[in-house]
This record gives C-alpha cells, structure tokens and sequence, in this order.
C-alpha cells in the first residue's frame, strides 16, 4: 500500500455536530473520517451508481478505504498533527516559542523517570520558565515540523438561531441556541490577507483504491456536515501521493535517553524506549467484546512503561438508515504510551510499527479510528 494525503479546501463553511442533540450540538474543529466517509459514498450514490455494484462494495464495505481525519493546514500541500496529552505551556501565555509565546513542554520523560525510578521531580519542572506561572495542558493541533512549531487553529465562527413554532410559522418562545462552523477562510499568521481555509490528512491505498478515489474527486466538489441545503460543507477534494514513513526507533530512544539522563541525573534503564500516539480515538475491545482501554501491540519482548490516556464517548448518526450509532467508549486523541523493547531485533521492531501505521488499532477502522504514530519528536526536546 502506498501514502497519499488527502486535503480539502472548503468552498463553504463546514459544520459537524459533535452531539445527536440539535439543542447542543457542540461542533468540532475538524473533519472526521466517518464524516468523510459518509460524503464520498453520497458522491458516488448521487452520480455514479447504486450501493449493489461491485465497485461500491469492494471499496466502502468488503476490502473499504479507511479515511482518515481531516486536520486545518496552514497550506493545501501541509499536514497537520494532534499535540499528545503529555504537552503543556504556560496558562498565561501558551505557544510555541517561535510563535514568540512562553514555550511548550513535554512531560512524558518526567512521568518515566517517576515510574522507572520511583524519583520524584522538582516542582520548577512543571512551572513556565518565563514567567514562573504554572504549566496547562495544550491541546489541539500543530504543524509537525519540529524545527519550527507552530500550532494550527482554524477561523471558527459563531451563529445564533431561534426556534420556530411549527404552528404559526413565527419565532418560538424561550428557544434559542448557538453553534459554530469553521470558517472557508483563515489569516495566517503575521499576514493580513485571508487564504482559504485547508483541512488535510493522509491514509494508506492500493493502486485500485486511488484509482476509484480520483474518480469521485474528479466529479467535482463533494458535500459533508450538517446544514448542507443551507450551503454549507462544500469541499474541493485533492489526493496526492506522499512519501513512506521513515520511524527511526534507535535514534529516538537516544535523545530520549539523554533528556532521561539530564532530568534525573541517572542512566535509563536497559532496553529500547519508543512512544507512540493515537492520532485518532481507538475503540477498543476485549476478548469478550467489552470495552476497553488497554492498548495491546502483540510485539514480543515489548511491555507497557507509562500511559497517558483519556477516555471519551464517540457518538454517530447513520443517515441511511435514519438512526443513530450505538455509543461507543473509545481512547481519545493524543493519548500516549510510552513503551520498552527488550529484544534484539530492532529492524523487525521498527517494520512492525511500520505496518501499525497503516493498519491502525481497534474497530471502525475505515471510519478513521485507530490511527497511530510513533517516535513523536515533542517528546525529546526540553522547551519547544
């Protein structure tokens, strides 16, 4: 399978509701696979063929196309990552320093070295080195680029609405309520002009899948999210072949060792220590079909060293058949786990990971769930 990114521009506010509430819908800052999904199988509905073709079969349901999340991108050609929950910056002042702010710093090698050596670390690790306040988490998104972060917040804007009585066709009494979309365009940041706002994300394909993606992309804008007669969430598609993944686990787990080694003025223990993230929540289950928070990698020598998880509700609505999807309890995005390899084999290890990339982790695959990364580079640089 090959790497490709596929990015939207929105030629149209985009709004996706968070809750199956129309009272609260709460809506998101990004575009979820299975939202995605969704508007590629209506384009192919709405002007190529029927659900019963062999064509729509094989590539949304027997062998299906697993899309990914849509992040906001600075530029059509860029692609954006979720920040881990182990990142934190000053509440005063949160950034990244190149964006002139206080700074961003992991935790994750604090929590290893309380864990492996039962040591506890100074409180001036976990307070802003500028202006002394303390550190929150920092959540959201950021370029990937770590030579020089900069978090990516997409324009949102809000909208008020009131109710309607269905009896007299007039403004209902005490109903009103507010969401927000995001916006088809964005100031970067130091301009004053306004770009078009870009959505991006990458996901793995064979030749054939490309092939029948093109095809949709190439009858024009697609449709997604709520309010869609209202004008809202036109998109105009692209895909693009990306080069490999290249996880360099040897030389993480150096720089890691020496952060490990300055923090806690002691070596790291034996073994080969590598992190990955969820780019996206995980539904996973037992043997039993229950749910579960417990990420299992089936990689021999390997065992579970720190975990940084939170847990959420992911709700749906399936509009072909009119109702809603059962609630499921899934990991959410940016949890961390940071592992130790005991073994030898460090080529096998890192092919292993290699192919967790493409195949994700948990149920819902094609809907975007499960994605994984690893060896992110936030983890082992002191102040970003």
């Amino acid at each position: 399978m090959k790497k490709y990114r596929l990015s939207a521009k929105l030629l149209a506010p985009l709004t996706v509701q968070s809750q199956r509430q129309s009272n609260a819908p709460g809506n998101l800052d990004y575009l979820p696979g299975s939202t995605l999904r969704g508007a590629f199988a209506a384009q192919y509905l709405r002007q190529m063929g029927r659900a019963g073709d062999p064509e729509f079969q094989a590539n949304f349901l027997t062998e299906p196309i697993c899309f990914p999340d849509l992040l906001p991108a600075l530029t059509s050609s860029g692609v954006s990552r979720r920040l881990p929950l182990t990142v934190m910056s000053c509440k005063r002042e949160p950034g990244f320093q190149t964006e002139g702010r206080h700074g961003v710093r992991d935790t994750l090698v604090l929590d290893a070295v309380n864990r492996l050596l039962q040591k506890k670390i100074e409180e001036h690790y976990y307070t802003c080195q500028v202006c002394r306040s303390d550190l929150k988490g920092f959540v959201g998104f950021w370029n990937g680029n770590p030579a020089r972060p900069q978090r990516v917040t997409p324009s949102l804007f809000y909208q008020r609405h009131t109710g309607i009585d269905r009896l007299t066709g007039t403004v209902a009494q005490a109903v009103f309520f507010t969401t927000f979309a995001i916006a088809d365009y964005c100031r970067l940041p130091g301009e004053t002009d306004f770009t078009p706002q870009y959505l991006s994300g990458t996901l793995y394909l064979q030749d054939a899948q490309a092939d029948f993606l093109q095809s949709l992309i190439h009858l024009g804008p697609i449709f997604a999210g709520a309010d869609r007669t209202r004008g809202y969430g036109e998109l105009e598609m692209d895909l693009a072949p990306e080069p490999p993944d290249a996880i360099d686990v040897l030389g993480w787990h150096e720089s890691f060792a020496r952060r490990f080694n300055h923090v806690s003025q002691d070596s790291i223990p034996a073994g080969v220590f590598f992190s990955m993230k969820l780019e996206t929540a995980a539904i996973l289950v037992d043997h039993f079909l229950r749910p579960s928070t417990d990420i299992i990698l089936d990689i021999p020598d390997t065992e579970k060293v720190v975990e940084v998880i939170k847990v959420r509700t992911v709700r749906g609505w399936n509009t072909c058949w009119g109702l809603p999807k059962p609630d499921d309890l899934a990991l959410a995005p940016g949890t961390v786990v940071l592992w130790r390899y005991r073994g030898d084999d460090i080529t096998g290890l890192q092919q292993k990971l290699a192919e967790l990339t493409i195949t994700g982790v948990g149920l819902r695959l094609e809907e975007g769930f499960g994605r994984l990364s690893f060896c992110d580079p936030l983890h082992v640089q002191e102040v970003h």
